[in-house]
C-alpha cells in the first residue's frame, strides 16, 4: 500500500481550485456508515439467463417532500459486457414521487447464449441524485446473480452403432467412420472420432471421420461451445492381408535319361505362403506326398500345375499360381537351358495413359551360354519375332524365353501381361465461404467412374475424406484442401479447393465517459470518440441519443464538442464497415455523461470538476459511504453534518478508510519480532533487561496487535519501558492500538534472575488484524545463563569484581559475617609474578588500584592468610571493567 498522502505534500496540489487533483490512494478497510435520514434501498435479484428481463425495484425508507430522482448503473461482476452477458445500464433515470415506502420497477435484460457456464453477477447501484436540495443516502447497491440454464448440447446419449456395416477389410482401406452410426446429433454439436477411450483428451480427436488405420475408435457428440461430450460407442476396424502364391519358376524336366526327371514343385515357387497344389493336365496323383511329380516316359510337351494358398481370412481371398513344366528330350542338344528366366516382380505391369517399357526390364537372371533373352507374341512359334531389348508401347501378353539359335530352341517361357489404362480427372470443383471459425463443405466431380479422394496438402499425407461432398475439419482461417479422382489404380493430378473463412470485424471494447459542458480547471468539453474505443475495426460513429435537439454533431477526427450543450446521458454508436459476406458489420454503443463541472452539486467541498479528477460521483457527498464526505477525507476540513471528524488525508472511493473492519478483507500483513538480553551471563539474584522490538515489514496499517511475554517462574518482575502500547505484567500481553508502515516499536522488561542454570524468556504475536501469515518471525528468544555466586563460605573471596564506580561490586570482598578474619592478610599478583597489592587485616576494600592508579582488567592471584591457624589458600581473581 501506498501511504497517505497530506495536504501538504508536493505530490498534491499547491492551489486547490487552479490545479488539477492529484490521489493516490491506498486500500486500506472500511466502514460503510451511511448518513443522512433518508435512502434509497435496492433488493438483490436473479433470474435464468434464458427467461428474459429480471425485475428489481428501488423503495425509499421515508417520506422526501418534493420528491426527487435518482440515476442507476450497472457494473460488471462475474459476468461482463465485454462477453455479452447482459445489456448495460448507464445512468437510466428513476423518479420518485417522495411518498415513504414507495418503490420504483426496473429491469435488467440478460443476454442468451449456448455457453454452459457458472452462475454469473453484475452489480446495480445509483448515483446522481437529483431534483432535491435533501440528503438522501443512495450508497446502496444490488447483486443481481444470472443463473445458468445452458447445459451440454451433446447430451447423455451415445451414439448406436449399427452392426451392419462392415468393420472388416482387405489389405489397403480408406472407411468413414460416420457410417457406423445412424444416430443423429443434438443441435450444437458433432459426431466426433477419438483413438483414445479417453474422450477428454482432445489431442486425441480425428480431424474427419475418414481413417485408413485398423484400430478402435470412439465415437461421440461434441458440444465444442462447452467443450464437452456425451458418452460413446466404440468399433475396432480390422485388415487382413491377401495371403501370397508366390512367384513360378518355369523349368523343363527330362522323359528319358539324361537330365532331371523328377521336379520338387515348391522349389520352383517363390515368396508363397502355405497352400496346396493340383494337376491341370495330368491325374492328380502324379503330385507325390512331398510335391514331387515325376515326368519319366512323358510325352513331350507342357503341363500345367497350380497353387493355391489356403489361408485368406475374408473379406481376402486365397490366390493362384500356374507353374509350367516343359517335358524335352535331353538327348537334342539346347543350349538355352531347362529354366525360364527368372521375373523382376517389382516392375509394373499396369500403366495409366501410355506404355513406354522395355521387356529386359522385367527379368533378373542371366542367360546360359550360347543363347540369349528373346521375345515373342506367340509362345508356339520359334523363332521368336521379337529381339531382346525391345520396347513396347500396347497393352498385351509378352513371352519371354532363353533362346539358341544354333539349335531353334528355347528354354521354358515367363509370361509378362501389361494392362492400359486412362487416368481420371477431376472435372468440377466448389468451394465454400463462411464467417468465422467452423467447418464447410467441399464438392468435386470426377470424369467417368474416377473415385474422389481428399487431402489436406498437394502431395503425400494421408486420405482425409472420400466422395464427391467433403466436411471439413475445424478451421478458423481460410484453408486449401486437395481432391484427386482415382480408377484402377491410376490417379489424377490434385486440385485445390478453397475453403474460405472471412473474419468477423471487431467492434472494439467501448469505455463510457464524462465531460464539461463549461469551460474551465483544464476538464475536457471535447471528447475524441476514439478513445473511448479499444481494438476496434474500421467503422464510423453515428449518433443515437442527442440531449440537445440537434446541435450535437460529430465533428473532424470523430470528436465532439459538449459546450454549452444540456447535462444528461448522450449515446453514441460505433459500426463498422469491414464485413465481408456471409460476415456482417457489428455495432456498440458508449454513452458520455455531460455534467456541470464547476459547481459542486452535492455540496461535500469539491467541485464536480475536482470529483471527476477523483473519480468520486459529485451527486454524493459519501461516494464510498463510510460517513465522512468526499470533501472530508480528501480536504481533512470537518463537515458539520457529519458526526464524524477526519485526522488525516483517506481515499474517497475506499469505504475501507480509514475504518478498518474485518469486512474488508484486507490482505495478510507481516510483522517480525526480535528480541536481546543485555547481559548473557549473570550471577544469581541480580538485574536483566530484555527487550523486545516489533516492526512492521509491510506499507500496510496494522491494528489490534497483541505480543505476549509472560515471565517465567525464574524471573521476578521489576519494571518495563514501552515505546507504544500497552504491557500488562500479569498477562504478558503488550497490546498496540496501531503499527504504521515500517514502523518499529520496542519493548524492554526488567526483572531480577531467581535460578541457576540457563533461563529463556519468548515473546509470541498472538494477533493481529490483518492477519499475519509470515509464521516464521512471530516468535522471538532470548536466554541468560545465570551462574551462583562465589560469595557465600566464611574466608573466601568474592573473587570477580568490577570496580567502575557503581556502587555495586566495587571492591574485592572477603566473606566474613561474623567478622572471625578481621586480622587475615591478602596480596594479589599479576600474571607476571609482580605484587599489584597487599594488606594485613584486610577489610573489603580493595578497588582495582595499583601504586600507578588503576589495573587493567584481567585476571590476577592472590595469596590469603586468614591467621586462624589454617593454610595459607591462593586462587585467581577477575577484574572487569
Amino acid at each position: 500500500m501506498l501511504p497517505l498522502l497530506k495536504k501538504t505534500s508536493p505530490l498534491f496540489f499547491s492551489n486547490y481550485r487552479k490545479e488539477k487533483i492529484l490521489f493516490i490512494a491506498f486500500v486500506l478497510f472500511g466502514l460503510n456508515l451511511g448518513f443522512g435520514q433518508f435512502a434509497v434501498t435496492i433488493e438483490n435479484a436473479n433470474g435464468p439467463e434464458d427467461a428474459g428481463a429480471i425485475a428489481l425495484s428501488a423503495t425509499l425508507d421515508n417520506d422526501v417532500e418534493g420528491g426527487f430522482t435518482v440515476q442507476i448503473s450497472t457494473t460488471d461482476g462475474s459476468a461482463t459486457l465485454n462477453d455479452n452477458d447482459y445489456v448495460g445500464i448507464a445512468g437510466r433515470t428513476l423518479t420518485f414521487d417522495g411518498t415513504a415506502g414507495e418503490t420504483v420497477n426496473f429491469t435488467v435484460t440478460p443476454i442468451a447464449d449456448a455457453t454452459e457456464e457458472p452462475d454469473e453477477t453484475l452489480v446495480i447501484s445509483m448515483e446522481n441524485l437529483g431534483n432535491t436540495t435533501l440528503t438522501v443516502d443512495i450508497s446502496d447497491t444490488a447483486t443481481i446473480t444470472i443463473t445458468n440454464d445452458d447445459a451440454c448440447t451433446a447430451g447423455n446419449v451415445a451414439p448406436v452403432l449399427d452392426g451392419s456395416v462392415d468393420t472388416i477389410f482387405c489389405d489397403i482401406f480408406a472407411q468413414d467412420l460416420d457410417e457406423y452410426t445412424n444416430s443423429l446429433a443434438p443441435a450444437g454439436s458433432d459426431l466426433r472420432w477419438s483413438t483414445n477411450p479417453d474422450i477428454t483428451e482432445t489431442d486425441d480427436y480425428l480431424e474427419t471421420s475418414f481413417t485408413s488405420i485398423a484400430g478402435t475408435y470412439y465415437g461421440f457428440f461434441y458440444d465444442q461451445l462447452n467443450d464437452c461430450t456425451s458418452p460413446s460407442f466404440n468399433v475396432t476396424l480390422t485388415s487382413n492381408t491377401t495371403p501370397s502364391s508366390g512367384v513360378a519358376n518355369n523349368v523343363a524336366a527330362c522323359t528319358f535319361a539324361g537330365g532331371a526327371s523328377t521336379i520338387d514343385l515348391d522349389d520352383q515357387l517363390a515368396g508363397a505362403d502355405t497352400g496346396f497344389w493340383t494337376s491341370l493336365d495330368l491325374p492328380q496323383n502324379v503330385i507325390g506326398p512331398d510335391n514331387e511329380v515325376s515326368f519319366l516316359f512323358r510325352p513331350l510337351g507342357e503341363y500345367r500345375f497350380r497353387f493355391t494358398t489356403n489361408g485368406a481370412v475374408a473379406p481376402c481371398n486365397n490366390q493362384a499360381t500356374e507353374l509350367v513344366i516343359t517335358v524335352i528330350d535331353c538327348f537334342e542338344l539346347c543350349n538355352a537351358g531347362t529354366t525360364a528366366p527368372v521375373l523382376d516382380t517389382s516392375e509394373p505391369t499396369v500403366f495409366c495413359d501410355e506404355i513406354n517399357a522395355n521387356l529386359d526390364d522385367y527379368v533378373i537372371s542371366n542367360p546360359p551360354p550360347n543363347s540369349q533373352l528373346r521375345w515373342s507374341t506367340d509362345p508356339n512359334v520359334l523363332p521368336p519375332n521379337l529381339n531382346s531389348g525391345v520396347i513396347v508401347t500396347n497393352a498385351a501378353s509378352y513371352f519371354g524365353y532363353y533362346y539358341d539359335e544354333d539349335n531353334n530352341c528355347r528354354s521354358p517361357l515367363i509370361t509378362i501381361s501389361l494392362q492400359l489404362f486412362t487416368s481420371p480427372e477431376v472435372i468440377n470443383t466448389t468451394g465454400e465461404t463462411r464467417c468465422g471459425p467452423g467447418t464447410l463443405i467441399l464438392e468435386a466431380s470426377a470424369s467417368d467412374s474416377g473415385f474422389l479422394n481428399w487431402y489436406a496438402s498437394p502431395t503425400g499425407g494421408s486420405v482425409i475424406g472420400v466422395g464427391s461432398s467433403f466436411e471439413t475439419p475445424f478451421i478458423s482461417e481460410t484453408t486449401s484442401f486437395f481432391v484427386e479422382a482415382t480408377a484402377n489404380g491410376c490417379s489424377s493430378e490434385r486440385t485445390e479447393v478453397v475453403a474460405t473463412v472471412n473474419p468477423l470485424p471487431f467492434v472494439g471494447t467501448p469505455t463510457n465517459t464524462i465531460a464539461c459542458n463549461v469551460l474551465g480547471n483544464e476538464d475536457p468539453t471535447v471528447i475524441d470518440l476514439d478513445d473511448t474505443l479499444t481494438g476496434e475495426d474500421s467503422g464510423s460513429w453515428s449518433i443515437v441519443t442527442d440531449l440537445s435537439g440537434g446541435t450535437l454533431v460529430i465533428g473532424s477526427g470523430n470528436t465532439v464538442d459538449f459546450e454549452n450543450l444540456p447535462t444528461g446521458n448522450y449515446v453514441f454508436e460505433y459500426t463498422t464497415d469491414g464485413a465481408i459476406a456471409p460476415c456482417t458489420d457489428s455495432t456498440v454503443q458508449v454513452i458520455i455523461f455531460v455534467s456541470n463541472c464547476l459547481f459542486d452539486t452535492d455540496n461535500d467541498g469539491l467541485s464536480d470538476s475536482e470529483e471527476n479528477d477523483l473519480g468520486t460521483d459529485p451527486n454524493n457527498p459519501d461516494t464510498d459511504g463510510d460517513g465522512l464526505t468526499d470533501g472530508e477525507e480528501v480536504l481533512v476540513v470537518d463537515d458539520l453534518s457529519t458526526p464524524l471528524i477526519p485526522e488525516n488525508m483517506t481515499d474517497p472511493l475506499d469505504s475501507c478508510d480509514p475504518f478498518l473492519t474485518p469486512a474488508c478483507n484486507p490482505d495478510p500483513i507481516d510483522l517480525a519480532l526480535a528480541k536481546t538480553v543485555n547481559e548473557e551471563t549473570v550471577l544469581l539474584n541480580r538485574e536483566v533487561s530484555f527487550t523486545i522490538t516489533l516492526e512492521n515489514n509491510t506499507m500496510d496499517r496494522v491494528i489490534d496487535i497483541v505480543v505476549n511475554d509472560l515471565l517465567g517462574a525464574g524471573f521476578d518482575y521489576i519494571a518495563h519501558t514501552a515505546s507504544k502500547g500497552l504491557y500488562d505484567p500479569i498477562t504478558g500481553d503488550w497490546s498496540i492500538d496501531n503499527i504504521i508502515p515500517e514502523e518499529i516499536l520496542t519493548l524492554e522488561i526488567t526483572v531480577t534472575v531467581l535460578e541457576i542454570g540457563t533461563l529463556t524468556n519468548t515473546a509470541t504475536i498472538i494477533s493481529t488484524f490483518p492477519i499475519d501469515t509470515v509464521e516464521n518471525n512471530n516468535v522471538a528468544s532470548a536466554s541468560v545463563e545465570v551462574i551462583p555466586s562465589p560469595c557465600q563460605t566464611p574466608g573466601t573471596l568474592c573473587n570477580i569484581f568490577s570496580p567502575n564506580g557503581d556502587g555495586f561490586n566495587d571492591t574485592l570482598k572477603l566473606v566474613d559475617p561474623n567478622n572471625e578474619f578481621e586480622d587475615a592478610r591478602l596480596e594479589v599478583f599479576d600474571r607476571y609474578g609482580n605484587s599489584v597489592f597487599k594488606m594485613d587485616s584486610y577489610d573489603s576494600s580493595w578497588d582495582g588500584t595499583g601504586d600507578n592508579g588503576e589495573l587493567p582488567k584481567g585476571t590476577y592471584f592472590y595469596l590469603l592468610d586468614l591467621k586462624d591457624g589454617s593454610e595459607v589458600t591462593k586462587g585467581w581473581i577477575q577484574i572487569i571493567r
